[in-house]
């Protein structure tokens, strides 16, 4: 689970930034390094074109997750063609197998530190059409308080920077796949 090296270094800025750490009360600054954003186009045939900020490394992934959380997609099978445009690493494109319908108008927009559901005419119809969460999972208060250490344990980019988001999947316990 640990991030190759190249794909660590192509994630952290290769200048270090003066800083308060917010773990201090004394009012010192400490040298960070920190996390390098670019951005990311992913363009989807016959849907729209959305450009977000985001670490370089992932784009792939990060792009089906933002086509996942917009409800574009349900399940891999969705997805006909995924691919980085030979052109620019930084363009991934994408042809769904079928387009959901919908009554709002499609959205290129850039997105910025955000929600991501900026530029919905209707929000209400963007929370209704969220599937509903079963009630299956069950999981102990003990487990779920340690999760928490146990992500931050794998995440080399936040011991590296301080400061980062991530996801993981955990089954039984024990980490299965961590993005950062």
């Amino acid at each position: 689970m640990k991030m190759e090296n190249e794909n660590l270094k192509e994630t952290i800025a290769d200048f270090n930034v003066d800083c308060l750490s917010s773990d201090s009360n004394s009012g010192k600054s400490e040298q960070r390094q920190v996390v390098r954003e670019e951005p990311l186009t992913i363009e989807i045939k016959d849907v729209g074109t959305y450009t977000l900020m985001c670490s370089p490394n992932d784009r792939v992934a990060m792009a089906v997750g933002f086509a996942f959380s917009e409800g574009l997609i349900d399940k891999r099978e969705d997805i006909n063609i995924l691919m980085k445009c030979p052109d620019d690493p930084q363009v991934i494109r994408m042809q769904l197998a079928r387009i959901k319908p919908t009554t709002e108008s499609p959205r290129n927009l850039l997105i910025v530190s955000s929600c991501g559901i900026c530029g919905s005419k209707n929000i209400d119809q963007v929370i209704d059409s969220l599937p509903v969460a079963g009630d299956s999972l069950r999981i102990g208060a003990k487990e779920l308080t340690e999760l928490p250490h146990t992500l931050q344990q794998h995440q080399e980019i936040f011991r590296k920077t301080g400061r980062t988001h991530a996801a993981a999947l955990f089954r039984d316990g024990k980490m299965v796949a961590l993005a950062e």
